[in-house]
């Protein structure tokens, strides 16, 4: 992540590219992430039993979405080398699922370090917006650590997700006031980065979770979440976010508060 906070134009060279826009750095680290879990043979010994059935159902997903990326896409090899870093993406979720289980990685310290690392994260962004004095700054593309500031979005959609399952089983009253504005801060970045794709990826992971986790049928888990996605509505504009067209909720801003922004992404 650290590697990834590069200044970046549009016309990004490709070092540049390859860091922020491929995320490089964070597919190494999940990479030996990998690595590790397939060494250690206690990780080893952790498998997922599936049907005949369900092999097949994924097999043919990988097959239609590599066929996909090859043969339909209008950039083929651009398309082909992010179907595979979504791959090391599930392989990595599979492999620190594998640690877990084995008891060789806990997971309340592994949601704790996420956690910090998205507070930290968020603060590091605090403090550039807070120096940042132009009023046509490219918010779109030039924000650090991300090509894209959808991105931004993708990334927070899981935190929220996270806090809000947090949410359905905290009990304490200071694990339920943290808990909620790390989700109310997750979510304000993902409607102030205009990310809609992150917003109904958030409503189907929870719908889905519900189904197989008890806890967040409760009312209290649904009020909480959805409380959390109305005040994380409201940060962005209380905390005077800054914004450009294709940023936001609306996907607009004021045109005489960004004029070269709206000339050159109206």
């Amino acid at each position: 992540m650290l590697a990834s906070w590069l200044p970046t134009t549009q016309q990004a060279d490709i070092p540049t590219l390859l860091i922020k826009g491929f995320a490089v750095p964070t597919l190494i680290a999940e990479l030996l992430v990998i690595a590790v879990a397939m060494r250690e043979p206690a990780a080893r010994r952790i498998g997922i039993t599936v049907s005949p059935l369900q092999k097949t159902a994924i097999i043919s997903f990988l097959l239609i979405a590599f066929a996909t990326a090859i043969f339909s896409a209008p950039e083929p090899v651009e398309s082909l080398i992010r179907t595979t870093i979504l791959l090391v993406h599930l392989l990595f979720g599979f492999s620190i699922y594998r640690l877990a289980k084995a008891e060789l990685l806990k997971p309340a310290l592994l949601c704790s370090a996420l956690i910090s690392g998205f507070m930290v994260c968020f603060a590091a962004l605090l403090l550039f917006a807070w120096q940042v004095r132009a009023f046509d700054f490219n918010w779109m593309h030039d924000t650090p650590d991300y090509v894209n500031i959808r991105n931004l979005g993708y990334y927070t959609a899981a935190v929220a997700a996270l806090m809000f399952a947090r949410l359905a089983v905290a009990e304490e009253r200071a694990a339920l006031a943290w808990n909620f504005a790390c989700a109310t801060i997750a979510v304000g970045l993902i409607f102030w980065s205009g990310a809609r794709g992150a917003i109904v990826a958030l409503i189907a992971t929870y719908l889905a979770a519900a189904l197989f986790c008890p806890a967040l049928r409760r009312v209290s888990a649904w009020g909480y979440a959805l409380l959390a996605c109305g005040t994380g509505y409201l940060l962005p504009d209380a905390i005077g976010a800054p914004r450009l067209p294709g940023m936001g909720v609306e996907r607009m801003v004021q045109t005489e508060a960004f004029p070269l922004a709206a000339r050159n992404y109206g």
